[in-house]
């Protein structure tokens, strides 16, 4: 089952256009990074995220009610470039799962070529999501893997990128009770970008296809997703708006509702970094928001997600 955790995707966008800024300059040999702190407010009425406010629901068949979540947020991302233009990194790249990880990359005539590997940070889900009229309880769901990117292929724009991520729930009641629903697997992520300049600003359409293979059918899915940004930046700020959709087909007939699962998601998202404020040089403020549609043909899934958050960030070494 996959999980969604807006700020997470909100932070996610902040690292891209981090990282798309300095693959436009040349790299440095030496030790580098950055640093961001704060915190994030999100409001959703998803039945599958665990909170106090939605442990007890009293039927499978009604949307959840709005709760808020407040989380404090810390990234980072340390480089080291050697002189022979190899860079060894360490980062926290938010996206679907928030986690730590660590790679190598370096140039070649076809490209950019990265390998890294990923674990990610303590998360939780629900035992058994559709029981009703009692409370709900909690267990940890574990996240790791690996990842490829190929970026600038063939000193175009043209960005590759293949992600691969294990998933492990610890007590999955749900998948004992109906096999169909078990939720131990692993995702496959292929993806495609390539920016385009646009006057002083620059698009970035991206497509994505991500097989998620469970050991549940009916929580494998095929997903296609696809989108683009927009990103400016000058010499006082830095800003990104971005929109994407998604169309996800579960592989078998639910167990519980009867029905083959079909998922459609919409969302906005957008950031604004004030650079170098008050004359504080390598410093940041960046604000954070966004919103997210999920309609699903099983009225369970359906939820809406927004989200504001603001940090303060630091760069060194660049």
């Amino acid at each position: 089952m996959k999980q969604k955790v807006l700020q997470l995707v909100a932070c996610s966008i902040f690292l891209i256009i981090t990282s798309s800024v300095q693959a436009d300059e040349p790299p440095t040999s030496g030790f580098s990074g950055m640093i961001q702190i704060g915190g994030v407010m999100t409001r959703t009425n998803s039945q599958l995220e665990p909170d106090g406010d939605n442990r007890t629901i009293h039927s499978s068949n009604e949307d959840g009610d709005s709760f808020e979540k407040y989380y404090p947020v810390a990234l980072f991302d340390f480089r080291l470039n050697l002189d022979s233009g190899t860079e060894f990194y360490c980062d926290t790249p938010f996206e679907d799962d928030i986690g730590i990880a660590a790679g190598i990359s370096q140039n070649f005539d076809l490209g950019k070529l990265d390998i890294y590997g990923f674990y990610g940070l303590e998360a939780e889900v629900w035992q058994d999501p559709y029981a009703t009229n009692i409370p709900r309880a909690e267990t940890d769901i574990s996240t790791y893997g690996s990842g490829l990117r190929l970026d600038r292929i063939m000193g175009t724009e043209l960005g590759f990128e293949y992600k691969f991520r294990i998933k492990d729930v610890d007590k999955d009641i749900i998948g004992n009770r109906l096999p169909d629903l078990k939720r131990d697997g692993s995702l496959h992520k292929f993806g495609l970008k390539y920016g385009f300049q646009i006057g002083d600003g620059m698009i970035i359409p991206n497509v994505a296809y991500t097989l998620g293979n469970f050991d549940g059918d009916a929580s494998s899915y095929d997903n296609i997703s696809g989108g683009f940004s927009y990103m400016k930046m000058t010499r006082n700020y830095m800003m990104n708006i971005g929109v994407d959709c998604e169309f996800a087909t579960y592989g078998k007939k639910h167990p519980i509702f009867f029905k083959d699962r079909e998922d459609v998601a919409y969302g906005v998202m957008g950031m604004f970094s004030w650079l170098n404020p008050f004359h504080f040089n390598n410093f940041s403020v960046n604000f954070l928001a966004g919103a997210k549609i999920t309609e699903s043909n099983i009225d369970f899934y359906d939820k809406d997600d927004i989200f504001v958050g603001t940090t303060i960030g630091y760069t060194f070494g660049r």
